[in-house]
């Protein structure tokens, strides 16, 4: 493949992906859908945190188990947007979940530049978020827990260095499906003790893509990298809500009740060391574009077999 017929295929998928991002239209207060905010955020971890082929490792055959830690964090002590339409409030977000991680990733060489690689992973998360409205406490999230589960496969081309050098820069892109599901209870406190459960089993197809690079030195593998995860498919997604004031009702997705729209894309940047076998990734993600600002991380431990 000609080495500039890669890097265009992969700058257009990143333009899809970003295009995806700012289509759907939501109606309805985000606080009670954080936990399925923050479970989305959990994919887009265990996607950035999965292992891919090394950049060094013309012809190798690797299978890599990997699993850590993650956390998707939100503190908002300024929310412009909200301010800015009801003057005189002031709106802060704050809580976090945790949770833990696991992934396989198989990866080989189909030639001296390309790889393939395919992975999957899952992570489990639980926590509890509040809002309150000019520091009083207004909005409650608890007993949240969510799972995930996702996966990946494409191809991974290296456009600077060989198995060799010193350092070595490729770019890599495929599909990728996730299935998650979110459970919590919402309490709007100024309204009296009602609870409302949340629960929302929102699925995606798109695409997983980015730009690594490798830097040898001595025994190790300094790898820093860029990834980005879009759904590319109907960004509404149907929500539950039972046993409290609010319900289905009070959201609307592109015209659709009782459907919100998910979160389409996440990305973030990693750094990834390896010596010999052994790897550990740390991955940071923040998404400014949502008025809850969460802010992900998780730190991975592999071992290629």
């Amino acid at each position: 493949m000609p080495k500039v017929l890669f890097p265009l295929l992969v700058a257009i998928a990143a333009i899809l992906v970003f295009a995806e991002n700012a289509k759907a239209t939501n109606i309805g207060d985000p606080f009670p859908l954080e936990g399925s905010t923050a479970t989305f955020k959990a994919v887009g971890l265990v996607l950035l945190t999965s292992p891919l082929p090394s950049l060094d490792g013309g012809g190798k055959v690797m299978l890599t188990p990997s699993g850590g830690i993650m956390k998707v964090a939100t503190t908002n002590d300024h929310a412009a947007d909200l301010d800015a339409l009801n003057p005189g409030f002031k709106f802060r977000y704050y809580g976090e979940a945790t949770g833990q991680n696991a992934g396989l990733t198989l990866s080989f060489y189909l030639s001296d530049d390309f790889s393939f690689y395919a992975l999957v992973g899952g992570a489990k998360l639980s926590g509890e978020y509040s809002k309150t409205v000019n520091d009083v406490p207004e909005h409650k999230l608890t007993e949240f827990s969510g799972q995930t589960i996702a996966g990946a496969l494409g191809l991974q081309y290296r456009l600077v260095g060989n198995d060799t050098s010193t350092f070595a820069l490729g770019l890599f892109a495929g599909p990728m499906y996730y299935s998650s599901e979110s459970k919590a209870k919402y309490q709007k406190i100024s309204s009296g003790p009602g609870i409302t459960d949340v629960s929302a089993k929102p699925t995606g197809i798109g695409a997983l893509l980015g730009m690594r690079m490798m830097f040898r030195i001595g025994g190790f593998r300094i790898n820093p990298y860029l990834k980005m995860m879009g759904d590319l498919g109907d960004m509404c997604k149907k929500v539950d809500f039972s046993g409290g004031p609010v319900n289905s009702n009070d959201y609307t997705c592109d015209d659709k009740p009782g459907y919100i729209g998910a979160p389409a894309f996440a990305g973030g940047l990693g750094l990834l060391i390896g010596y010999k076998s052994f790897m550990i990734s740390v991955a940071t993600s923040t998404d400014d574009s949502s008025e809850l600002r969460p802010e992900s991380t998780s730190l991975s431990l592999g071992i290629s077999l």
